[in-house]
């Protein structure tokens, strides 16, 4: 789990969190991400990540639960993943000790298929969590104008 605080509102913060479009651009070694459907609090994701020409493809579907500050995901088994399981969540809620600010938690778990190096599988887990929490905390401070 990486927990991080965050100088801006949870709805801001989340409005980063599912902008799933601009995840290419906002974090490290994510090639591809794509809505293929948003459905009340389902949002399901076709993701590509990799790195030194290495690339794995999965499919992602997030319970989304602003309203009580958390959103979860497993993989999607339907469909043909390059890992054998996912799993993890985000939350977020409001520092009432520090206005205007939040602190957020994220955690995931992941199982590769033999063929992914544990390099591929690091972007996603134990790096991963880090730079997670690092790009979220940039993007929201700089929407909310509080960026240092």
């Amino acid at each position: 789990v990486a927990i991080q605080d965050i100088h801006a509102d949870p709805a801001t913060i989340w409005s980063r969190i599912t902008s799933f479009e601009h995840y290419p651009q906002w974090v490290d070694n994510v090639y591809s991400c794509q809505v293929l459907e948003r459905s009340g609090e389902q949002i399901n994701v076709h993701f590509v990540i990799g790195a030194a020409m290495v690339k794995a493809e999965y499919w992602i579907d997030h319970i989304y639960r602003p309203d009580q500050g958390y959103m979860t995901w497993r993989l999607d088994y339907s469909r043909d993943n390059d890992f054998d399981d996912s799993v993890g969540f985000w939350r977020v809620e409001a520092l009432a000790e520090r206005p205007g600010w939040s602190r957020v938690y994220c955690s995931v778990a992941v199982q590769a298929r033999g063929w992914v190096p544990g390099f591929v599988v690091d972007l996603v887990t134990v790096s991963g969590l880090t730079k997670a929490t690092a790009w979220v905390k940039r993007e929201s401070e700089e929407k909310a104008g509080s960026a240092p």
